[in-house]
């Protein structure tokens, strides 16, 4: 899959090859957690296939606060932030992402100015 064409970021080619160089794959089966609210961030995804929810628990009551398409991306808040997830992220359907670990995520975030730029939007965007 061209990590390019998926990502719904706009990142400079050389950018972009960079990031996309230090990026593994990985499959997760439907219904499966990607990620679990309130533990340690370690990596950045970036939805290749499938779909995924986004949930988030507050006292007793559990909701679905959005569902995440190919080229989706999460995971950043808490690598921003260096701050536990702050939702869960669920496989609906098999799913394949592209992930950057927490080390090669800080590193392009840095790095890349665009990158970097588009990331604070959309953490503005969410409510960050």
């Amino acid at each position: 899959a061209n990590l390019a064409a998926k990502l719904r970021i706009t990142v400079s080619p050389s950018d972009l090859t960079d990031i996309a160089q230090k990026m593994r794959s990985e499959e997760f089966a439907a219904g499966t957690t990607i990620i679990r609210q309130g533990d340690t961030g370690d990596k950045f995804y970036v939805l290749a296939e499938g779909e995924a929810q986004v949930v988030i628990e507050s006292g007793r009551e559990t909701r679905g606060v959005a569902t995440l398409k190919e080229g989706s991306f999460f995971g950043e808040v808490a690598l921003l932030r260096d701050q536990p997830r702050n939702a869960t992220v669920q496989a609906l359907t098999p799913v394949a992402t592209f992930t950057l670990s927490k080390e090669n995520f800080l590193a392009a975030v840095k790095a890349h100015k665009s990158f970097d730029e588009q990331l604070s939007a959309q953490l503005f965007h969410r409510g960050g």
